[in-house]
């Protein structure tokens, strides 16, 4: 019986809250990980991912890997089964990771300067690695377009316990997140052994439409300074009577992330029927379908 555990992805929101709950569950009630991951039963655990600058993956991790235990503890014997994305992929491999060898954890108690999180004792934590002490595998983990962006996890190694990896990644010429691409955060240069075997997938979308979760088309248009228009007759004066309104983007224009990338080269309508369609892909099903995540 699978143990089958997701991370999901990073919102737009800097602090934790009801406000930021709500507008969660409603932006990634329908992403990859989430329909592989919720209402389905006791051994299946779904969670969200961090806030923004990167709060609460650590709790994320722990919880994760908590809940593991408790199932191996309870007599479930496995497979055992990851998934994440964005920063939350890189929390599930740092599960693998703490699943293969417990004493490779680092124990921190702030995520953020002068933010304290409530983590378990150190007695609790004692107890974790001794009762995990000989190394656990996974079978088969689903990584959705993974970022390396937290300053405590360092994920960009593959266990030898984990069998399968399969990484589903945006392509370059998305245009999508250039910014991680300037920082070294994108794409994670995986150190992998054997008989570990890893594949990649890319696709043409943002790194929304990777996670299940492609932007939506605007519904009103974008508030930017709108140009000096020049007073017919009189080049010196600039013109203040009534503009005609802006255009709101539409399905055909191409999706603008925000600062710091801005445009992408992908449009509203491709970023959804491409994300759907690296979903039903025959070797993502495939993957899902023989590894028993559904």
């Amino acid at each position: 019986m699978p143990i089958l555990l997701g991370i999901d992805g990073t919102d737009e929101y800097w602090a934790m809250g009801e406000k930021r709950d709500l507008a969660y569950e409603a932006t990634f009630r329908k992403s990859f990980v989430s329909r592989l991951c919720r209402d389905q039963g006791p051994n299946t655990k779904y969670l969200a991912g961090p806030i923004l600058q990167g709060t609460g993956l650590v709790r994320a991790i722990d919880d994760g890997y908590n809940f593991i235990q408790g199932r191996l503890q309870a007599g479930v014997p496995g497979p055992i089964l990851l998934t994440g994305y964005s920063r939350g992929a890189v929390g599930v491999v740092e599960i693998a990771k703490r699943m293969h060898d417990p004493q490779s954890w680092r124990h921190a108690w702030m995520e953020t300067p002068g933010t304290r999180v409530r983590r378990g004792s150190l007695s609790e934590i004692r107890r974790n690695q001794e009762r995990g002490s000989a190394p656990v595998g996974v079978r088969a983990m689903l990584l959705l377009d993974p970022v390396d962006m937290h300053g405590l996890v360092d994920a960009d190694t593959i266990p030898s316990s984990v069998d399968n990896v399969l990484e589903l990644r945006r392509a370059p010429e998305s245009g999508s997140r250039g910014s991680m691409n300037l920082w070294g955060l994108f794409p994670i240069k995986w150190r992998v052994t054997p008989p570990t075997r890893f594949e990649t997938i890319t696709s043409n979308c943002t790194h929304g439409g990777v996670g299940g979760v492609p932007w939506p088309v605007p519904e009103s248009p974008r508030r930017i300074a709108p140009p000096v228009i020049m007073a017919p007759g009189s080049p010196s004066l600039p013109y203040t009577g009534p503009r005609p309104p802006e255009k709101p983007p539409g399905p055909d224009d191409r999706v603008d992330e925000g600062f710091p990338d801005f445009r992408t080269n992908i449009t509203y309508h491709q970023d959804r029927v491409e994300s759907e369609k690296l979903w039903h892909s025959d070797k993502v099903q495939s993957f899902i379908g023989q590894h028993g995540f559904q």
